[in-house]
């Protein structure tokens, strides 16, 4: 039923794809909203765009890199790994830039050298590790290391990719992913 924080209910806001089906609750600070989750392929073209991936060599950032390839984009793909930059190189025919993003030097680096292949419309700040201790056990190592990558790094090459964006004055879309760790506890 309506109430003063959510004058309409669940049942009544339109959805935009009404035959998917809903997210599940949210336990904790339920605002109302759900997300739809769309499985279906990509119709987007991003002909004559470019797009830095960070984290591409693996999972979900390779992934990312192969679907904006077929999507149309030059994609630059960042990784600390070589070895997988290299395969992902020639299964999708992008360039790579090896940087482990936890050092700012190289992260400041990995997106200047994505700029000098031209400007990049998208940039996807996928880079990001876990050092899963408990937090009586975690090390001050593991905890600077997973900020420095997970939270410093996305600053730095935002700042930088985000500058000639402004610069160029057609601006651009950043996409931060962050981990479901930001929604519930690990044991």
């Amino acid at each position: 039923k309506p109430n003063a924080q959510h004058p309409t209910s669940n049942a009544q806001r339109p959805t935009p794809y009404p035959e998917l089906p809903q997210a599940p609750e949210a336990a904790l600070g339920d605002t109302g909203l759900r997300v739809h989750y769309h499985s279906g392929p990509m119709d987007i073209r991003l002909d004559g765009k470019r797009a830095l991936v960070t984290g591409a060599g693996k999972g979900i950032g390779r992934e990312i890199a192969a679907v904006l390839t077929r999507c149309g984009a030059e994609v630059v793909a960042v990784s600390r790994t070589k070895e997988d930059l290299d395969s992902l190189a020639k299964e999708i025919g992008c360039r790579t830039i090896t940087a482990d993003l936890a050092d700012a030097r190289q992260a400041v680096r990995a997106a200047e050298q994505a700029l000098q292949a031209g400007s990049i419309h998208c940039l996807v700040n996928n880079a990001g590790i876990s050092v899963p201790q408990p937090l009586l056990d975690t090390s001050v190592e593991a905890f600077d290391r997973t900020m420095a990558v997970n939270v410093r790094a996305v600053m730095l090459v935002t700042q930088v990719i985000a500058r000639d964006m402004i610069r160029r004055g057609q601006g651009g879309a950043v996409v931060n992913l962050s981990s479901q760790a930001s929604m519930i506890g690990i044991r």
